[in-house]
């Protein structure tokens, strides 16, 4: 499987957006609920969510 770059610096995730939800719990491989949770403690922007979610071991392992 090839991984593909994102831009986290400059990226925001938008909880309004069912469709937005969806796409970053792939691109971050986390639980959307997770993502969610993550976004209401830390904000929205993508490399804090990311971060938040390494840290509190809510990131699925990749093998």
């Amino acid at each position: 499987m090839q991984k593909t770059y994102i831009d986290m610096k400059e990226t925001k995730i938008d909880l309004h957006n069912k469709e937005a939800i969806k796409e970053w719990s792939i691109k971050l491989n986390c639980e959307e609920k997770d993502l969610i949770h993550a976004v209401m403690v830390i904000g929205n922007s993508t490399q804090m969510v990311d971060d938040f979610l390494i840290l509190n071991r809510k990131k699925k392992v990749e093998y």
